[in-house]
């Protein structure tokens, strides 16, 4: 191959210096062959004919091609950056720094479950209403954690446990009475109605269905 070593700007530039009228004749050979000799220099300083690749860099050039969009099947770079909005420049290795260190976050992240929030003494912000099964109506067959509107507030089934005498433990399941917080929003499943406590003159005040609020 022929040589290849780099072709600066300064060098081009006296190369079209040469070109005048009053050597033209006398010097036309020699000013063709370093003409030619040149290009030739430049194409091989960013395209090689033995594998046919054409890049930057090669003895030394600076490695950097600017381009707004590029089309391409297949990338291979030994190393992958990124260009945030901010102009920061992000190297592969750092993203992947930076997800595993989020995930690790994640996993320290103790959710909250809409029964622990139900729990909650208080409700200062109330998210979602809360779910009753009925209003003033218990169900024939319950389930543990059932809750009913009354007006004294809810009632809910739960499960207590008793011993006997020969310390024997027995699962007893009732009714058990609870207050609830003024303006504290309850839905009802058997009628789909949202019912707004009014803790003063104890009643549910009903807001609408469900389905209208929006």
């Amino acid at each position: 191959m022929a040589d290849n070593s780099n072709v600066n700007k300064k060098e081009l530039q006296d190369l079209g210096s040469k070109f005048s009228i009053s050597n033209f004749l006398t010097d036309l050979p020699r000013m063709l062959n370093d003409a030619f000799g040149t290009v030739v220099k430049y194409i091989l300083n960013f395209y090689d004919p033995d594998n046919h690749n054409i890049g930057t860099g090669t003895k030394g050039a600076i490695n950097k091609i600017s381009a707004t969009y590029i089309d391409a099947t297949t990338i291979v770079a030994q190393n992958f950056r990124f260009k945030g909005k901010s102009g920061h420049v992000y190297e592969l290795e750092d993203i992947a720094d930076m997800i595993a260190e989020f995930e690790e976050k994640m996993k320290q992240i103790t959710f909250i479950s809409k029964k622990q929030i139900d729990s909650l003494a208080i409700n200062p912000i109330q998210g979602w209403p809360l779910y009753a099964e009925s209003y003033n109506v218990k169900p024939s067959n319950p389930q543990e954690g059932c809750v009913v509107l009354t007006s004294k507030g809810i009632e809910v089934f739960e499960r207590f446990c008793e011993k006997d005498e020969n310390d024997n433990v027995t699962d007893i399941y009732k009714w058990t009475e609870h207050d609830v917080l003024d303006q504290t929003i309850y839905l009802c499943g058997a009628d789909m109605n949202l019912y707004q406590y009014q803790a003063i003159d104890e009643y549910w005040k009903v807001i609408g269905k469900y389905s209208d609020i929006r």
